[in-house]
C-alpha cells in the first residue's frame, strides 16, 4: 500500500482516507456528536483555561474522550508565556494532562510559546516517557536538539513558507526521523506541506512519506498498521 500523507495536528474536520491520515484537534467540551469520524486528540489549551475549577471539570470530560478508540493522542496542551493565563495554573493543568498521557499510553501534542526549557524541565520532573510532539516548532537548532535528546518529536507547518524563519532553517538540519508535518489551523493542504518540506530538505516526497509513516508507527504503536 502507498504510504499516506500524515497530518499530525489539524483543526480541519476530515475523515481518515488511504491517502491522508490526520489527527484532528478537539477540546474536552465538544459534544460527542460533534466529534470527527477519524482520529483525534483531546486536550486543554493554555489559552482557554478560565479557572482551576472549570479546567478540573474538563479533565474529567477528557476521560470519556480518551476511552474512544479514535482518540489516539492528548493535546494540544502546554505552556504559553504570552497568554494571560496564570503560569502556575498552566503548569498544574499541563501536569495533569501529562499524567493522563502516561496512564492512557497516548502521545502528547505540545503547544509551546517561549517555554521550551520549562516544558523540558517538567518532562524530567514528571518522569514522562510517552512521546511529546512540539507542534508548530519555530525555535533554534540547539533547542531542537535538546527536545530530541529528551525523547520528543518536532512538527512543522505553515512557518516553512516564511523566508528566514527558524522553522525553515531547522527542518533542513534535523533528520526527518525526528519530525512530523502539520496543517494546524491554516487553510493549506498537508500535500503542500510535504512539497515544501521536500523542497527545503532536498528529499523526494515519497521518501518523506515513508520516513514519516515509520515515525508514526513508532510513536503511535497501538495504531500503526
Amino acid at each position: 500500500m502507498e504510504n499516506p500523507f500524515i497530518d499530525i495536528h489539524t483543526h480541519q474536520r476530515q475523515a481518515i482516507t488511504e491517502k491522508v491520515w490526520s489527527i484532528r484537534n478537539q477540546f474536552p467540551a465538544e459534544r460527542e456528536d460533534n466529534q470527527t469520524d477519524g482520529w483525534f486528540s483531546v486536550g486543554i489549551h493554555p489559552w482557554y483555561i478560565e479557572s482551576r475549577e472549570e479546567a478540573l471539570a474538563q479533565l474529567k470530560n477528557m476521560e470519556k474522550a480518551l476511552a474512544r478508540k479514535q482518540c489516539i493522542a492528548l493535546g494540544e496542551a502546554g505552556l504559553d508565556k504570552v497568554t494571560e493565563t496564570d503560569r502556575k495554573l498552566q503548569e498544574e493543568i499541563f501536569a495533569a494532562q501529562v499524567k493522563l498521557s502516561e496512564t492512557h499510553n497516548k502521545p502528547l501534542i505540545i503547544h509551546c510559546v517561549k517555554a521550551y526549557s520549562e516544558l523540558l524541565g517538567l518532562r524530567k520532573e514528571l518522569r514522562a516517557e510517552k512521546a511529546w510532539i512540539f507542534h508548530g516548532f519555530n525555535s533554534s537548532y540547539e533547542m531542537a536538539r535538546q527536545i530530541i535528546d529528551h525523547g520528543c518529536m518536532l512538527s512543522f507547518g505553515q512557518l516553512l513558507w516564511k523566508e528566514g524563519s527558524k522553522a525553515e532553517s531547522v527542518i533542513g538540519k534535523i533528520e526527518p526521523e525526528h519530525w512530523f508535518l502539520e496543517t494546524d489551523d491554516e487553510d493549506i493542504s498537508i500535500e503542500s506541506v510535504y512539497d515544501k518540506a521536500a523542497l527545503i530538505t532536498g528529499m523526494q516526497v515519497e521518501e518523506l512519506k515513508k520516513i514519516l509513516r515509520d515515525n508514526f508507527n513508532r510513536v503511535f504503536q497501538t495504531h500503526a498498521s
